[in-house]
């Protein structure tokens, strides 16, 4: 019998399994097989497993979702009117400044290719001529405020479609107001990335899971407007296109000039065309929605690819060297005027230092990480808990774990050397950027979701409570509860008006 979908539902029946010929489904009263072949309609199970689950979805966000939206409001407010009240902290005057050059060039201003010009054209639409700096700052606080609500009302969609309503409650809360909370009322880019960069990697793992034409446009235009709203979607893009035409290519080649009866030749040739299909279309809308933007960086600024992060700023050892090196020499209006010995890469930064040094700034990278996390608005906390879970499910059912991990190898590799692979680029990273705060958040949603979705996968009611058997996920998700009432009671009370969640 094979795991193949998970459902939400109420109590304990949300998950169904479908076998050859047989249908098993965990109701309130224990497991009831039916015969797929006796006329019972699978598609009218999964309906009224789903018409159940949402009448306990709408009747949880009518009762709890609704005050807590205006709790989130009014403490994003004091926030907005208590800590930040520089226009020129972080970077909110550069954003504005961006805006207002799009407004009054009739959108024709280029941009310097440290921001991307997502946010700014949203922005945008609010300026005024005439408006003074501190109106508009006013006006974009408001606006980034409405934006992380109906950003939060479409992640919570996925996860009450996604997870049993308890689960998506609580996942929802976590990221409210242990991120979202924190960052509204700032003029920046990053809850609108954060959450792009979420849809972004879901829509990848499904197309692992599923791949197709349709869906590799669809990521592929995902990821692309990721990146133009923040030019570090890119490692995981290649990483997944890596992995999908590479399974793709190793499915051809498994295949046999004749068809034997029984060999599977024929499966394996479908799956690998539709790996190849599926991973084209991605990278072909990915390129072709990026073209207008990439032609323009190649034309004034030289490069395809131009953004002064990723192709200086990561390679200098402090971020005085970035103040002090090409952005000094104008690599923001074009090329830096420097002599090539002076330019940063890849190949210089190897050529200069050892690799006990690289490794050591990498060990430097961990444990600022680390640092920054524990002195955070209090998400990792809720990250370390939510994998501790995971790991426990793990282990209570090692031989399920084994078995889902083998048939979805493809998204647990991409998984694994995604989240990986961004960690130590955030740690190399972190030496010359002082925002590792902003850079590990870019992946606490795909993580927590991960996390949450591994859990959910291996959970079964398997614990017994006063007489009636209950899940691990259930009891974590009960337990959650008041941990999570006490922590949103603190951060409105006090850390909203106490910590600078801009960085």
């Amino acid at each position: 019998m094979r795991a193949i979908l998970l459902l939400p539902g109420p109590r304990c029946d949300h998950y169904w399994r479908r076998a050859s010929d047989r249908v098993v489904v965990c109701g309130a009263n224990g497991p009831v097989s039916l015969d797929a072949q006796s006329g019972t309609s699978i598609a009218l199970i999964r309906a009224l497993m789903r018409i159940r689950s949402h009448r306990v979805t709408a009747a949880l966000a009518a009762v709890m979702l609704v005050p807590l939206a205006f709790l989130y409001w009014e403490g994003a407010s004091r926030h907005a009117h208590v800590v930040n009240t520089n226009l020129n902290s972080t970077d909110q005057s550069a954003y504005m400044n961006y805006a207002g050059k799009m407004a009054r060039s009739g959108y024709a201003h280029v941009g310097d290719r440290n921001r991307m010009p997502v946010f700014p054209f949203l922005l945008s639409r609010l300026y005024r001529d005439g408006d003074s700096y501190e109106v508009f700052f006013e006006r974009g606080k408001r606006f980034n405020t409405a934006l992380s609500l109906l950003l939060l009302a479409a992640v919570a969609t996925v996860l009450f479609w996604w997870f049993p309503p308890l689960t998506a409650f609580n996942l929802i809360l976590v990221m409210a107001f242990t991120v979202y909370l924190f960052k509204a009322a700032y003029v920046q880019c990053e809850l609108l990335y954060y959450t792009l960069n979420l849809c972004t990697y879901l829509l990848m793992c499904v197309l692992l899971a599923r791949p197709g034409w349709a869906g590799g446009f669809l990521a592929g235009a995902a990821a692309a407007v990721t990146h133009l709203t923040k030019a570090a979607v890119i490692p995981g893009v290649l990483l997944f296109l890596g992995l999908m035409a590479g399974r793709g290519m190793w499915r051809a080649l498994r295949t046999t000039p004749e068809e034997r009866p029984g060999d599977g030749s024929a499966r394996t040739r479908r799956a690998a065309w539709k790996d190849l299909v599926a991973s084209a279309a991605m990278a072909a809308a990915f390129l072709v929605i990026l073209f207008p933007y990439l032609s323009t960086s190649k034309k004034v600024f030289g490069r395809w690819f131009y953004n002064v992060n990723t192709t200086f700023y990561m390679w200098y050892d402090t971020e005085k060297q970035v103040m002090t090196g090409t952005r000094l020499a104008g690599d923001r209006a074009g090329w830096p005027e420097l002599p090539a010995e002076q330019i940063p890469s890849a190949g210089r930064y190897f050529r200069e230092h050892t690799l006990a040094e690289a490794f050591a700034r990498l060990l430097d990278g961990f444990e600022r990480i680390g640092r920054t996390a524990g002195e955070s608005y209090g998400w990792a906390r809720y990250l370390v808990l939510y994998a501790a879970l995971a790991a426990l499910a793990i282990l209570l059912d090692a031989r399920t774990a084994w078995r889902l991990a083998r048939e979805r190898a493809g998204v647990v590799l991409f998984a694994a050397l995604y989240f990986g692979g961004y960690i130590v680029l955030y740690a190399w990273v972190s030496a010359s950027n002082s925002g590792v705060n902003r850079l590990m958040l870019q992946q606490f949603l795909p993580l927590l979701l991960s996390l949450a979705a591994v859990a959910a996968a291996l959970d079964r009611p398997t614990l017994r409570l006063r007489g009636r058997q209950v899940s691990l996920v259930l009891l974590f998700n009960l337990a959650l509860l008041p941990l999570m009432a006490f922590d949103i009671h603190d951060i409105l009370t006090r850390r909203i008006v106490s910590m600078y969640g801009g960085s």
